[in-house]
């Protein structure tokens, strides 16, 4: 879909040379590179209380019915997917071919970002909500936030005009009163999809194995020559497929940050028992953004001018997929901290208790 009017403008800025003189500096391969970057020493271990909402949310994930949650995850997914579906249904029918590119992106980034800035507000108030009801002392109790009820980590769960994606929609030449109609219904497809996905931890009462996984569920992890394929026996014709390098670096992120992670022969975190269910769920979760660029980063050689040169060592909008520094933020604590993201950026704490040089695009 061509826009009427482009968000974006070319400047004619002129190249430094910076980043080209530093991909022609002798030095090892990059896979060495990545190697040492990974290796044990290049480990950062930083202070328990920046630390310690990613340790619970880790512990939480160890804790949980994996099998489930792989489960949940596959209908995310297809939730995601639908949605996308959706848009370019509603746009058709308002009389628009297509929505711009990076619109439903978008849309879904601002429903992740309202959601963060309503729980940011009070880490008290989100774990806890006053229900008024009979209680032992006829007094207002305080309920956890767990469980169904939980903001769903990727879906929006109220239907509301987002002023965004309006936007967005007139630039492809829709009227203002199509485009919030349009923006309305893809909003209540939303908060449906978020209670269907709701009702599968709420009806998934099923027996457990030790570590957490459902009873029959198993994620199984073939090796080839450049790959790995990933399947879950749930999902046996949705193949996952990840790198051996990129493998290779995730297991090593698991293990280093996993806190009951003591097995000293476990080299890589693979014979955790749990790994292959975490692993899975990650890669499910990416899969579903499949947006365009959501993946894209520097290269390395232009980490290593920012390193070197400012002293940059944390990425500030990443994902365990395309970190360089072993130190990063993520959109997605509760499928990412078990492989060391600290959360999302805009969660940190702001008492200067968190302080160096950060590299954000």
């Amino acid at each position: 879909c061509k826009t009427v009017h482009p968000l974006h403008q070319t400047t004619s800025e002129k190249e430094l040379g910076l980043g080209r003189a530093e991909a022609t500096r002798p030095g090892k391969a990059s896979s060495s590179r990545f190697e040492q970057m990974w290796s044990p020493e290049k480990v950062w271990r930083p202070p328990d209380h920046v630390l310690s909402a990613a340790k619970c949310i880790r512990q939480a994930t160890k804790t949980q019915n994996l099998g489930l949650a792989l489960r949940q995850e596959f209908q995310r997914q297809g939730a995601v997917w639908g949605l996308r579906k959706r848009l370019k249904r509603l746009c058709s029918k308002a009389g628009v071919n297509a929505p711009p590119v990076m619109a439903f992106d978008r849309w879904l980034a601002r429903g992740m970002l309202r959601r963060d800035r309503l729980r940011g507000r009070s880490e008290e108030s989100m774990r806890t909500k006053p229900v008024k009801g009979p209680t032992r002392g006829g007094e207002t109790e305080n309920i956890p936030r767990t469980g169904p009820h939980r903001a769903d980590p990727l879906l929006p769960a109220s239907a509301h005009v987002d002023e965004g994606l309006v936007k967005d929609l007139m630039r492809g030449g829709m009227s203002e009163i199509d485009a919030k109609e349009v923006s309305l219904k893809l909003g209540e497809y939303a908060r449906q999809a978020h209670k269907q996905i709701a009702g599968v931890a709420k009806a998934g009462k099923i027996p457990s194995q030790k570590g957490g996984k459902a009873a029959g569920s198993k994620v199984q992890i073939s090796t080839h020559k450049h790959s790995m394929d990933i399947v879950f026996n749930e999902r046996p014709k949705h193949l996952l497929k990840i790198g051996k390098a990129h493998f290779k670096k995730l297991a090593s992120m698991y293990k280093r940050n996993l806190p009951t992670c003591d097995d000293q022969k476990d080299e890589d975190g693979t014979k955790d028992p749990n790994f292959s269910f975490l692993l899975a769920r990650l890669l499910v979760r990416y899969q579903a953004l499949s947006g365009h660029g959501y993946q894209a980063a520097l290269n390395e050689s232009a980490f290593r001018v920012l390193n070197e040169r400012l002293g940059v060592n944390f990425e500030c909008f990443a994902s365990p997929l395309n970190a360089h520094f072993p130190r990063f933020c993520s959109a997605f604590p509760d499928t990412d901290a078990v492989f060391g993201s600290l959360g999302s950026f805009f969660s940190l704490p702001c008492d200067g208790s968190v302080v160096g040089s950060f590299e954000c695009n």
